[in-house]
């Protein structure tokens, strides 16, 4: 029996040094992750601003209605704002030849604050107007949204109408 035991004590220390031994050296390699982020904006107007309809419109006063957009952009960007009609002036749905108003439509932003400007028409040159420029990047939507505040100056021989409209387009481009 003491052979057996030898041969366990043996077995036990050669476990021993195989396991105590010097470790494998560390060895290590890297790479470089690269990325490409396009340039993006998005612009969207809520709901609550789409259809907007300016109240106690009298004439030789004005009327003004507030609107709003949102702007997600990682580049700063500039704001242009373009009108439907070829003069930028509301135009009226009854009457033949159409009407228009005496004065253009007008629009300001608030924080970041731009214009107020004329709404210009497709026939303008240029077609479009800057509201805003060199916005810095980031999120202006929801609590951040841009507030717009649109003005019409309404004249004495400006004819009525229930339906006057016009359409107005508001493009972020990068600045």
């Amino acid at each position: 029996m003491k052979t057996k035991n030898y041969k366990i004590a043996i077995i036990l220390l050669a476990a021993t040094i195989v396991l105590s031994g010097p470790a494998a050296a560390q060895a290590s390699e890297s790479t470089t992750i690269y990325a490409s982020l396009p340039a993006k904006i998005e612009v969207s107007i809520p709901p609550q601003y789409k259809d907007l309809q300016m109240n106690n419109c009298e004439p030789g006063k004005s009327a003004s209605v507030a609107g709003g957009m949102e702007v997600k952009s990682n580049i700063n960007w500039g704001l242009t704002v373009s009108g439907s009609t070829s003069s930028g002036h509301m135009i009226g749905s009854s009457g033949s030849p159409a009407h228009e108003l005496r004065n253009p439509l007008s629009v300001r932003a608030q924080a970041p604050e731009g214009g107020p400007i004329s709404i210009p028409g497709t026939s303008s040159s240029p077609p479009a107007a800057a509201l805003l420029s060199n916005v810095g990047l980031g999120d202006y939507s929801e609590a951040s949204a841009i507030e717009l505040t649109f003005e019409q100056i309404f004249e004495w021989n400006d004819p009525a109408d229930d339906g006057y409209q016009i359409t107005v387009t508001l493009t972020a481009t990068p600045a």
